[in-house]
């Protein structure tokens, strides 16, 4: 026996298992559940095995660390269990009592069950067993939701007399009453989406005014910087002149010094031709051209001097200017070139692991064939899936009169997302 209880209905399943046992077999289980052993061979001991499972609503995950208690009505605990990962319990429940099982965690809101175990039919002498596997989802709170419909059993488990077996039933009342609430947390989701959707949007807008607002930013700074990089050509090609300017004026300086101590030498020639006035005109027409000829040998090698060091430092300063901007140039251009290969890179590894991730789900068959089967109070859809191995892989899909729906793979439980997903990804291979 199944129950699934979705996020405010409960669906059963009709699959209960009896073992027959010898009596020495059913002694034991009878002491073993503290049940009395003369009521046993009366036809009145039994087990009631609970296997559950406790799901989230929102995403069908199992909870980790979610609370189940079975408590009397009166309110009294007789059993606690605490879910680890797999979201999984089990209880033992004794015959002819009435319990609740409660399903809780801090942050959620909670479901109970009414367990009925009164007016069980069974054999004298015959020691049996019941299994009844659940799963219950628990939604996360939501604000200013009215859930006082969940303080009551959103179902009952009990004996149903005509199947011989635990069956499970949702009373009329409640089941309207929680289609109202659904609607209203139905109606509450849509409002937080939408509420996400415009924080989302007002996000993006924001990313995005910053984003144009730092592209300005960085146009600014490249401005910037081009008007920088001008201004110091500008400050370069001044200085330049500057030195040029420079140097004229201290070539100036120096001929003039050159002049003026030509001028001193010749004033000190005259003086001394005027003092060896008496010497002969040869001796001083000779001395007057060899003074000559040094003044003019001296003034013509400063000025081949200084025009050479203006020459060489101009030179100097322009081949400085070009292995700057040849430099500058080669590194921008690296910077480039291996920003380029690293988004190509990354480019083709996302395309790659995408690649890879649908190729794995996908699921190759030879042959996929489709049967139907209608019952008294069930229909059954089959899809049978021939792998490339030859093996039969069957999927069935159980639909109940009273509402229930479970889903197979061969001859196990499966969930509906489980079912979902493998069909999902099966591919007929044609070739």
């Amino acid at each position: 026996m199944v129950l699934t209880l979705q996020v405010f209905k409960g669906n059963a399943r009709n699959s209960a298992i009896k073992r027959c046992m010898t009596i020495l077999l059913m002694i034991l289980m009878v002491n073993f559940l503290g049940i009395d052993k003369a009521n046993a061979q009366k036809g009145q001991a039994f087990t009631l095995e609970i296997n559950g499972i406790i799901k989230d609503d929102d995403n069908g995950r199992s909870i980790d660390g979610a609370i189940v208690k079975v408590t009397t009505v009166s309110g009294q605990t007789v059993q606690s269990s605490t879910t680890t990962g797999n979201g999984k319990f089990k209880f033992i429940l004794e015959p002819n009592k009435e319990y609740l099982i409660t399903a809780s965690k801090p942050g959620y809101t909670g479901k109970i069950v009414s367990v009925n175990t009164k007016d069980v039919d069974v054999n004298s002498g015959t020691l049996d067993y019941y299994k009844f596997p659940i799963s219950i989802s628990i939604f996360k709170e939501v604000p200013d939701l009215d859930v006082s419909v969940l303080k009551s059993p959103i179902g009952s488990i009990f004996y149903n007399q005509t199947l011989k077996d635990f069956d499970y039933t949702a009373d009329k009342f409640q089941r309207e009453a929680m289609e109202k609430m659904v609607k209203e947390l139905e109606k509450k989701k849509k409002e937080e989406v939408e509420k996400k959707t415009k924080e989302d949007n007002e996000l993006k807008d924001k990313a995005k005014n910053e984003a144009k607002q730092k592209a300005e930013a960085e146009a600014a700074a490249r401005k910037k910087a081009e008007e920088e990089a001008k201004n110091k050509l500008k400050d370069e090609a001044k200085a330049k002149a500057d030195a040029e300017a420079d140097a004229k004026r201290k070539l100036a300086e120096s001929e003039e010094a050159k002049k003026k101590q030509a001028a001193d030498a010749k004033k000190a020639a005259e003086e001394e031709i005027k003092r060896r006035a008496k010497e002969s005109a040869e001796e001083a027409e000779a001395r007057k051209k060899s003074e000559a000829e040094a003044k003019r040998l001296a003034e013509e090698e400063a000025k081949n001097k200084a025009k050479a060091e203006a020459e060489a430092r101009a030179e100097e300063e322009l081949k400085k200017r070009e292995e700057a901007k040849k430099k500058a140039e080669e590194e921008a251009k690296i910077r480039a070139e291996a920003k380029a290969l690293e988004m190509e890179k990354r480019k083709e590894e996302a395309e790659a692991r995408r690649l890879a991730a649908e190729e794995a789900k996908k699921i190759y068959v030879k042959n996929i064939d489709y049967e139907t089967q209608e019952g008294t109070n069930f229909n059954i859809t089959k899809t049978i899936i021939t792998t490339l191995k030859d093996e039969k892989v069957e999927y069935k899909k159980i639909i109940y009169s009273w509402g229930g729906v479970y889903y197979k793979k061969d001859t196990s439980d499966i969930t509906e997302e489980s079912f979902i997903t493998d069909l999902k990804n099966v591919i007929l291979k044609t070739e």
